[in-house]
Parts: structure tokens; C-alpha cells; sequence
């Protein structure tokens, strides 16, 4: 049977529909996007990417961008030896694959939510309901978190592992949200004293990120 990505973008919109809205499709309608304003300011946006690549599966990944009212050369520096997307406006693009592979570690009972077998039209309803479940009541709320400093390193310190999972969503993060170096060093304090952080090999793209940042500001 053919998985319909009409069905994808009925989820993804009556998900996001309360924060993020909807400002359209791209020319071949299997993507689509979403932004979120603070009053009248637009301080974010999500692209949500949807794939059939496999018979009878649904892939969909998410490419969430901060809009920041002044960006310096040194954050686009950051940006660019990073390997983010910087583009006028200004934006800083969080990484393609934003919580794609990952994003079901933020349950465990959402453990196979984007890998369901399709042999029914059960299964499709399944494999919608668990992904509803985490758009809405997981991942809308934390990057509405994110709007906020404070809350970002809280967020940070909280989940780490779920950071860690996906390789340049923590320097974007950084590189996007702080204004200072003195907030920047703060923040990878908080970050280094994670568990989880503290676990990482050497040689971990996330660990080696923020010392490489921490030396760069010291």
C-alpha cells in the first residue's frame, strides 16, 4: 500500500498549529513549514521535511530556525566552521535532521514511533498517533523553551543526551542564543558538568564542539 504524505502534513499541522503557523508548502508539497512569533517579531521557523524512501514507511525530519534581531562576524564565523546554514534575515538554521533518527530516545515508549511496520491502515493510524504524541506534547514545548535563555540552559542541563544525539544541534544552539561570552562560558560550564557529557569519549563531535568553543571565547 502507498503511504500518503497528505497524512503526514494533516499530523504535522494540527501538531504545530497552536504555536507555529503555517505559511505553506514547497513547490513539490512534500515539505512544508511553520514559523512562531514573540508579539510581532518572528523568532522562529520549522521546516518539516517528509521522505518516502522506502515502500510503506514515512520519514520526516525537521530543520528549525532562530531569527536573532543582530548577528555579529564572529557568530557567523561560528556558524560557517561549523558547518550552519547562516542566511540573511538574519537566520541561523539548526541542522538538517533535527530529532530525525533521535527523536524517539525522548520517550521510551515512543521507541519505534518513526520505524512502524506498514501493513494496514492500523498500523498507519499507530505509527500518526505516536508521532502526534511526540510533536505535540514533546518537541513543540522545547523548542518553545529555547526562546529563552534561561530556559535554553535548563534545557541544556536536562538533555543532554537528546543534544548529544544529533552532532551540530548543540553548536547551533549556542552559536544562535547567546549574546555574550561571559553567557557562553556559563552556559558550557553547565554543559560540562552534565553525567552525560562527562561520559562522552574524546573523540565525540558534541564533546570536542564545546571545548573547541570553550577554548575560542577563554
Amino acid at each position: 500500500m502507498e503511504m500518503t504524505i497528505g497524512s503526514l502534513k494533516r499530523l504535522i499541522a494540527e501538531s504545530i498549529g497552536e504555536t507555529f503557523k503555517h505559511v505553506g508548502f514547497a513547490p513539490d508539497k512534500t515539505n512544508t513549514w511553520y514559523t512562531a512569533k514573540e508579539g510581532k517579531r518572528k523568532v522562529a521557523k520549522v521546516f518539516v521535511a517528509t521522505y518516502n524512501y522506502l515502500p510503506n514507511s514515512i520519514e520526516f525530519s525537521f530543520i528549525f530556525q532562530l531569527f536573532i534581531p543582530e548577528i555579529d562576524e564572529e557568530r557567523k564565523k561560528l556558524c560557517i566552521a561549523q558547518g550552519i546554514d547562516y542566511q540573511a534575515g538574519p537566520t541561523f538554521t539548526i541542522a538538517e535532521g533535527f530529532f530525525y533518527h533521535k527523536l524517539a530516545s525522548l520517550s521510551p515508549k515512543h521507541k519505534n514511533a518513526f520505524s512502524h511496520v506498514i501493513k494496514s491502515d492500523e498500523d498507519i493510524s499507530s505509527a500518526i498517533s505516536d508521532a502526534n504524541d511526540i510533536i505535540k506534547k514533546e518537541l513543540i514545548p522545547q523548542l518553545v523553551s529555547l526562546f529563552n535563555l534561561e530556559s535554553f540552559q535548563k534545557w541544556v542541563s536536562r538533555n543532554m543526551e537528546i543534544v548529544g544525539s544529533s552532532p551540530l544541534l548543540l553548536p547551533a544552539l549556542i552559536a544562535s542564543r547567546l549574546s555574550s561570552s561571559s553567557d557562553f562560558l556559563l552556559t558550557l560550564s553547565v554543559i560540562k558538568s552534565d553525567q552525560y557529557f562527562q561520559s562522552l569519549p574524546e573523540s565525540d563531535f558534541i564533546k570536542k564542539s564545546v571545548l573547541d568553543y570553550e577554548n575560542y571565547y577563554s
